[in-house]
């Protein structure tokens, strides 16, 4: 994600980091440390693993707050030039034994790219990693609209200074100056790979850095996260019946729920696992088995003392991270996962505001609810709740209006619902919808009652693709 916002010095002022895991940590977790020849960490469990480790140490070390939002941003296209692309397909089983080396001054090996000093070396890479490396290059989000499938072999080189600065009006200029001798990126991109760069503007999501300081250096020295994993954890296909714990009425039934320290779902099928795992909606997810979609599980996944301790140590932040950790080290875990992702341009419903304006009534702040959802034992759900206490009854507490996209999104058979309404406080508001259950229906039950609605779109969204995956 592209992100924004935060004061002055979190473009400028820079940081050394030295993170260690110990190796019955990293075992504990999903053979964290096992390798492959080319030194590389295995797709899926371990990437992620890392990244979330990383995600709590900057959120503990920098007191970061943040929240995501869908803005209009400029940026470029990566099409096909004029003449067709130039690009060399990797060959199968191509080792690059005299390629890239790694700081161990091996070979790196396939699906690998370096880009420093005017000089961009691909061994391997597909067109959305490259867009990906351009993207960091450029300083600008770059969009894969080549429609090439294929792998690709090539080095791009182009005069280094101000690539950062570079805008549609310099795109295949290059004058020449005692200090910038050499063609430009845009340039050297359609020249040398058969390939173009196109500014546009565009719906992306942006990160939104709302609260950061600086770390005090003796923190920033002596911390070293852990990595959480669950003490017992068990997946079982589910039987026809709701899982012990869950009181559910009628069929189709699903439900998954954090309960102090134990998770519990029942009847979740890997495709419905892993979309909130991992926070996106249906049309986010492709790939795998057909038994993905079909088959339902139950699971009862515990946290061991020790693990919900440093969690409440770390506070909020680190256990909401660690409990996302955990729960797709799981599935990647149980389920063989490996998946990688992919930016597509997708179908979307954009929730907008309705001509008459917003109808949702503010929260009140501190306010409990004491008469509102019962959530179990019959206390009080609270704030932040999104609740269907019964069909097609959709009822929030002091939520975000974004919070009910997700919900949608399911009610409209998977297609991805984003928020465009531009609404950044916490509402109350009851939502009845029609037994139909149409967009058009959706529409006007939200534009009468909320008074937003659904526009259907176009945007590049993050998908994840599921390249293997087996029961458990």
């Amino acid at each position: 994600l592209e992100p924004v916002g935060g004061p002055g010095w979190v473009d400028s002022k820079t940081y050394d980091i030295d993170l260690r895991v110990n190796d019955a940590l990293a075992y504990k977790s999903g053979r964290l440390i096992e390798t492959n020849v080319a030194g590389r960490f295995p797709p899926g469990l371990r990437h992620d693993q890392l990244m979330l480790m990383f995600q709590s140490l900057l959120a503990d070390e920098f007191k970061l707050r943040l929240s995501r939002e869908t803005r209009q941003v400029p940026v470029y296209a990566l099409v096909i030039a004029k003449g067709g692309p130039k690009l060399h397909e990797a060959k199968v089983g191509d080792t690059y034994a005299d390629g890239v080396l790694g700081p161990d001054g091996l070979p790196v090996g396939p699906n690998r790219g370096t880009g420093q000093d005017g000089r961009l070396t691909a061994q391997a890479l597909p067109m959305p990693t490259v867009a990906q490396v351009l993207t960091k290059i450029l300083g600008r989000t770059v969009l894969d609209e080549t429609g090439l499938t294929g792998e690709y072999d090539f080095t791009l080189e182009w005069n280094a200074i101000n690539s950062h600065a570079a805008t549609e009006e310099q795109q295949g200029t290059d004058s020449a100056s005692p200090e910038s001798v050499g063609p430009s990126i845009f340039t050297a991109i359609q020249e040398q790979l058969g390939l173009k760069l196109e500014s546009r503007e565009t719906t992306v999501d942006v990160l939104v850095i709302d609260h950061a300081e600086k770390p005090a250096e003796s923190q920033a020295q002596s911390t070293t996260p852990i990595v959480p994993a669950f003490e017992t954890a068990s997946i079982k296909p589910n039987n026809g019946e709701p899982m012990a714990g869950f009181n559910i009425a009628g069929k189709p039934f699903t439900a998954i729920m954090w309960k102090g320290d134990r998770l519990m779902a029942t009847n979740f099928t890997l495709h419905g696992l892993l979309r909130v795992a991992y926070a996106v909606q249906d049309d986010q997810i492709s790939g795998g088995p057909d038994w993905v979609n079909s088959e339902g599980y139950d699971i009862d996944a515990r946290i061991g003392k020790s693990v919900i301790d440093e969690m409440q140590k770390r506070g909020r932040v680190y256990g909401v991270s660690g409990r996302t950790l955990m729960f797709q080290a799981l599935l990647v875990d149980r389920f063989t996962l490996s998946f990688h992702r992919e930016t597509k341009d997708l179908p979307v419903y954009a929730l907008v505001i309705a001509a008459n304006g917003p109808k949702n009534q503010p929260a009140k702040p501190g306010d409990s609810y004491p008469s509102g959802l019962k959530c179990f034992g019959g206390r009080p759900c609270g704030r932040r709740q999104l609740l269907e206490p019964e069909s097609n009854k959709v009822v929030g507490q002091g939520i975000p209006l974004s919070n009910l996209v997700e919900l949608l999104s399911e009610k409209l058979g998977g297609r991805i619902v984003v928020d465009k309404t531009g609404l950044t406080g916490d509402y109350d508001f009851t939502l009845q919808l029609a037994a139909e259950g149409s967009q058009a229906a959706i529409s006007t039950a939200l534009e009468e009652q909320l008074g937003v609605k659904l526009e259907p779109q176009k945007a590049p969204m993050e998908v994840l693709v599921i390249d293997h995956a087996e029961k458990p």
